[in-house]
């Protein structure tokens, strides 16, 4: 695979002298982001803090240009979001090998790169979502309850996106097909199961300074293409078993 540039290569150098120290608005315009998403990505730990002199005034290391550029170009090239940028930048604030932070960066870039569904991208609200996705909201909150659907936030907060979107729309067309909500509580032992994988890859991702690490990307296709074996195997043995017992049973009936 082909070795990008180190990202956010300013962040590693050396600290500045107290004269090359920058105003937050000589940050947001050499950045072109506004004053007040500066302070937003410092109160959000992506940025290295100010150094405070007075209660109105602060000065910003001139390497904060280059974490917002780093952050701008992971949130519009790989879609990914500010908790996730965080973990990017922690790692490559603590010498992470620069073929480590490439392969943390393609790994998480495939992870959250948005599915070419159709329909109203970003999040939505429960009326959103049914007028998006044509299902009733009685129904929405059966499947929400047994674990089909993954809304971030609580209460009347709670937001949904395209996949979600997606996946109400395709269990009701399962249902349409005659299966019912319960025949599909068996996704949520499902889901943990996927939650176990995902578990994994980012310990594995976390512990990949460490001597004779797994490579993410490496460990991310094999974690996927066991997934899918596994399922194919699984499927056959069941469909097989099942077809023997019924016959067993035609021939015992024929007796």
């Amino acid at each position: 695979m082909k070795i990008e540039k180190p990202f956010a290569i300013a962040i590693k150098s050396k600290t500045p002298k107290k004269g090359q120290l920058m105003r937050i608005s000589e940050v947001a315009r050499a950045t072109g982001v506004s004053t007040p998403t500066v302070r937003y990505y410092m109160k959000q730990g992506l940025l290295m803090p100010p150094a405070v002199t007075s209660r109105k005034m602060a000065y910003y290391d001139p390497r904060c240009v280059e974490e917002i550029r780093l952050i701008k170009e992971l949130q519009t090239k790989k879609y990914l979001p500010l908790a996730v940028i965080k973990l990017i930048m922690q790692h490559e604030r603590s010498g992470q090998e620069p073929a480590h932070l490439v392969d943390m960066r393609e790994v998480l870039g495939e992870m959250f790169q948005p599915l070419d569904m159709g329909g109203k991208s970003g999040r939505l609200t429960f009326a959103e979502l049914i007028a998006s996705s044509g299902v009733s909201g009685t129904v929405l909150k059966k499947m929400e309850a047994l674990g089909l659907l993954l809304p971030v936030g609580s209460g009347r907060d709670k937001l949904y996106d395209d996949i979600d979107v997606n996946i109400a729309r395709n269990i009701k067309e399962l249902i349409d097909h005659g299966l019912t909500i319960k025949d599909l509580k068996v996704f949520n032992k499902y889901t943990e199961v996927i939650r176990e994988i995902a578990t994994t890859l980012h310990d594995r991702i976390h512990d990949q300074h460490k001597e004779n690490s797994v490579r993410p990307v490496d460990l991310s296709i094999a974690l996927n293409n066991l997934r899918s074996l596994l399922a194919v195997k699984v499927h056959r043995q069941v469909f097989m078993e099942l077809w023997n017992i019924r016959n067993r049973h035609k021939l015992l009936g024929r007796e």
